[in-house]
């Protein structure tokens, strides 16, 4: 299962949006941690990505 993650920063409830799909993943997967420490990782690079563009 892979995340996709658009690169644009114009929807500022894009990441809220993310987090609630990773909290509903969490309920029905059990390798929910797992998931998301992927997630949170990934994200970070997403947003220093989406910081460096401002």
């Amino acid at each position: 299962m892979s995340l996709t993650l658009s690169s644009s920063c114009s929807d500022p409830h894009e990441l809220l949006y993310l987090i609630l799909a990773v909290l509903i993943m969490e309920m029905y997967c059990m390798n929910g941690f797992i998931f998301m420490l992927y997630f949170f990782f990934t994200n970070l690079s997403f947003l220093s990505q989406c910081n460096g563009e401002k």
